[in-house]
């Protein structure tokens, strides 16, 4: 399981000019451990600054929960709503990646109607943390403005296609390059 060890590891050799994939395995996308390899590079080797993050981004999320559901709940439903994202996200667990994700997706959500393109870089953030998130988002955007009546929804669909392929290209091409395509570094630094 992914533990607090494996995060501090995992920035500790980004940090060092290792890249995940390549020099060693990592099993979810490359967001959160380079954002801890940053946070290492301005702050030290600790996870205080990861604790810091979670607590943030948790609180985040309980925000853009309750501004989601006010767009259509009264006010009370709203605030249980956020409780209830408190209360699920405080739960004592590993440095888990999808909480990060959850703020890109409910911030893609919320800036849907307003800005598809600010809504497509939202989900390709949120790919760079979970990329299974990102696509359940974008086939759920996706099929939202299929069904939608008003003219439009075809040039909006586009545009939030092209933004979120070119967000994720942009996180992702970094580390594809630096770690070469079809090569295998499975096993590369674990001893049988």
């Amino acid at each position: 399981p992914n533990d607090e060890g494996l995060m501090l590891e995992a920035a500790a050799r980004i940090a060092d000019g290792e890249v995940p994939y390549r020099d060693f395995w990592w099993f979810y996308p490359p967001g959160q451990p380079y954002l801890l390899a940053g946070l290492w590079e301005l702050f030290g080797p600790s996870l205080l600054h990861w604790r810091i993050v979670r607590v943030l981004t948790n609180g985040a999320v309980a925000l853009l929960v309750y501004l989601l559901a006010r767009q259509q709940a009264p006010r009370g439903i709203a605030l249980l709503a956020c409780a209830t994202a408190t209360f699920a996200l405080t739960a004592p667990t590993g440095p888990h990646p999808y909480p990060v994700a959850l703020v890109f997706a409910f911030g893609c959500l919320l800036a849907l109607e307003r800005s598809p393109v600010l809504a497509g870089v939202l989900a390709g953030l949120c790919a760079a943390w979970r990329i299974e998130f990102a696509a359940y988002l974008g086939v759920g955007v996706l099929l939202g403005y299929a069904l939608r009546p008003e003219s439009g929804g075809r040039r909006a669909a586009v545009r939030f296609v092209a933004a979120a392929v070119v967000a994720a290209a942009l996180l992702f091409a970094p580390v594809v390059l630096e770690a070469g395509i079809g090569e295998d570094h499975s096993l590369d630094g674990y001893e049988a």
